[in-house]
């Protein structure tokens, strides 16, 4: 319950609506062009809808203080997968050859 004790007969609550609620935890995208950037883990709750680990996404919605500690938490209404450039690698023959530089040689 929300904090009431059960046996209190003046609070009454419906449930007028059910969604699902995922709390996340979110990293920057890795970018090899910046020489410095802050690794932050930031919490987030993404609702009505599922994301999956080790993907990309943009995210909308608002920032508020978690009501226990007053940390940053962000409330997700929206997602949208992005690509990244490992789910954007295709291997062709070229890029094979010039990657078979660091196979090992076997005698």
């Amino acid at each position: 319950t929300i904090g009431i004790p059960d046996k209190c007969s003046i609070f009454e609550s419906e449930v007028s609506e059910a969604r699902n609620v995922q709390e996340i935890r979110m990293i920057p995208i890795i970018d090899y062009s910046e020489s410095e950037q802050r690794y932050v883990i930031r919490k987030g709750f993404v609702i009505g809808q599922v994301v999956e680990c080790n993907r990309s996404y943009v995210f909308k919605g608002i920032t508020l203080p978690d009501p226990k500690t007053q940390y940053v938490t962000h409330l997700i209404m929206s997602t949208e997968s992005s690509i990244d450039s490992i789910s954007s690698f295709v291997m062709n023959p070229e890029m094979y050859n010039m990657l078979s530089i660091f196979k090992p040689a076997y005698n």
